[in-house]
């Protein structure tokens, strides 16, 4: 029995030694895939915008009069020099505001603080 296989491997092997004819099948090269996966596509990230929607309350502009009627404590209607102490613009120009030189700034002369020398606003 043995012989007869022997000769069968030797007869499919077509006269080559039989060494020749048996390959392991770890040697083998791996079987070719007839279609290989598609390669990655890099693709640069899409940006992203965020819109932030405008405050459900905002707070409206104080006008002159309302910012005055703050900064004017005493509530005689002028801004002494201590009533303005926390407002640093208002401390550099109290004295070209004050008009007049009395040491106050009445509510015209605070109105003035945004109007330009030369004439415009």
């Amino acid at each position: 029995m043995k012989r007869t296989l022997m000769l069968g491997l030797l007869a499919l092997c077509s006269g080559s030694a039989l060494a020749d004819c048996y390959t392991p099948t770890s040697a083998l090269p791996p079987p070719a895939v007839a279609n290989p996966p598609p390669a990655p596509v890099l693709v640069a990230p899409t940006p992203v915008v965020v819109i932030t929607p405008a405050p459900a309350n905002p707070r409206p502009m104080m006008s002159d009069d309302a910012k005055f009627a703050t900064l004017d404590t005493s509530g005689n209607g002028a801004l002494d020099r201590g009533e303005v102490s926390a407002n640093s613009e208002l401390v550099t120009r109290f004295r070209a505001l004050d008009k007049n030189h009395d040491g106050k700034m009445s509510r015209n002369e605070y109105g003035m603080r945004n109007v330009d020398p030369a004439g415009g606003r």
